[in-house]
């Protein structure tokens, strides 16, 4: 019972975050990076995004 309550919230906030449209990406054409860089870029992406979703979750 507790899988399936679990469930649909997760179905629910699914369905709230599919409804937000996506934000405009920043031009960034031109811009040439390290590999590194890059990567350094999208692990700073990836932690502002998990903490934009679920830094007021304390569950």
């Amino acid at each position: 019972m507790r899988l399936q309550t679990e469930l649909a919230r997760a179905a629910g906030r699914l369905a709230d975050l599919a409804a937000v449209p996506p934000k405009p990406r920043s031009s960034s054409v031109g811009v040439r990076r390290s590999r590194w860089a890059r990567r350094r870029a999208l692990a700073e992406r990836g932690a502002a995004w998990i903490t934009e979703r679920f830094g007021q979750n304390t569950h």
